[in-house]
């Protein structure tokens, strides 16, 4: 009888995310929801996959946007969420980030794509300083 695998990301190699030592933005830490991406077909949606593999627009600024970088979270999905609705979409034009700094505007650490303020953001800041 043939096992039944799910398929997984190709980046997905001998446990290891290839996509790491290709890209320069990723969460700090790997949780286990992050390693559900990997391993199965819902790695079609993962941020860093669509970053490297798809034709999808990407937001010129997210290699250096703290909202995408240093975004710390036990739960993976939410960051899926969010950069697909903004970060590696054509809506990333919408990302309240992104239109503060084309207005050549300091953008406020704590600032989120949707407009609203992130604590959470701005304490991690804090930390690093």
């Amino acid at each position: 009888m043939e096992q039944n695998k799910q398929p997984q990301c190709p980046l997905f190699v001998d446990f290891t995310r290839e996509c790491i030592r290709d890209i320069e933005v990723y969460p700090h830490e790997i949780t286990p929801s992050m390693l559900g991406f990997c391993r199965t077909q819902r790695h079609i949606n993962c941020p860093f996959y669509k970053m490297l593999k798809t034709k999808e627009p990407v937001c010129k600024n997210i290699s250096k946007c703290p909202a995408f970088k240093n975004f710390q979270i036990e739960d993976f999905d939410e960051f899926v969420e969010i950069s697909n609705e903004y970060c590696t979409s054509k809506n990333h034009i919408n990302c309240q980030r992104y239109i503060t700094k084309e207005k050549g505007e300091v953008v406020p650490i704590d600032l989120h794509p949707n407009g609203t303020s992130v604590e959470k953001w701005k304490s991690q800041d804090e930390k690093k300083e």
